[in-house]
């Protein structure tokens, strides 16, 4: 365990104000093309639309209403 910060599970996303962070790879915000919600999966694509960067299930994501609601503010104030 990291000693600053909790231990983290497989595939945990951490918002922040320069980027997001998943499985231990960061990305700044001016990176990321689109962040959605399809068929109950968040979903984040960067760089130009080339792949999924991350597919998850809404259930994986702790407090996802809060988790989602940051995200899309970072993500809007970045644009």
């Amino acid at each position: 365990m990291r000693p600053d910060r909790r231990p983290r599970g497989r595939g945990h996303r951490a918002p922040g104000r320069e980027a997001i962070e998943y499985r231990g790879e960061t990305v700044p915000w001016n990176r990321v093309d689109d962040l959605r919600v399809v068929n109950g999966r968040f979903r984040a694509r960067v760089d130009g639309g080339r792949g999924l960067w991350t597919d998850v299930p809404v259930s994986a994501v702790p407090n996802f209403p809060v988790v989602n609601a940051l995200a899309g503010q970072l993500y809007s104030a970045s644009r």
